[in-house]
């Protein structure tokens, strides 16, 4: 339920942007989760279906990130993995959240301060930016490495 709720919310946010002429970008939908649906099968699947779609049109980033415990983890993963992909699944040990949301706090922050018709990216190359940003989620490459002025630093 939770999904389909942030699903429509994203939709919505995009259309106010486009009715606005606010230029957008491709969100990026991070899930912390237990690993457990708490709704119906069906909602989950739609919410998965929709995942999916968005996705593969590139409309839409995922990633997620466990915080159960050891016990759990055999059980929950496998419902994280369906829903953002087996690549895009991280353990809260292995990420350091403290830089993962500053960097989303800044990216946000300027896209918040822009003027309609204005490049806001934070970046100047979004998808370098998401190849970063996946690369500091596995541990690959640390918040000082990752930017120094919206620009990002020693990505492999």
């Amino acid at each position: 339920e939770g999904l389909i709720k942030t699903l429509n919310q994203l939709e919505d946010g995009k259309a106010n942007y486009k009715e606005t002429g606010v230029a957008y970008y491709q969100p990026l939908l991070v899930l912390i989760s237990d690993g457990f649906p708490n709704g119906s099968a069906r909602l989950l699947q739609d919410a998965i279906e929709r995942i999916h779609q968005q996705v593969s049109a590139r409309k839409l980033s995922i990633f997620a990130i466990y915080v159960g415990n050891e016990k759990d983890k055999p059980k929950a993963l496998p419902y994280l993995k369906l829903i953002a992909g087996a690549d895009h699944v991280f353990e809260m040990g292995s990420v350091n959240m403290m830089a993962f949301f500053e960097h989303l706090s800044q990216s946000v922050s300027k896209q918040a301060m822009s003027t309609p018709g204005e490049n806001a990216s934070y970046y100047d190359d979004p998808a370098l930016a998401k190849s970063a940003l996946e690369e500091m989620l596995k541990g690959a490459i640390n918040e000082k490495d990752f930017t120094k002025n919206g620009k990002i630093l020693n990505h492999r």
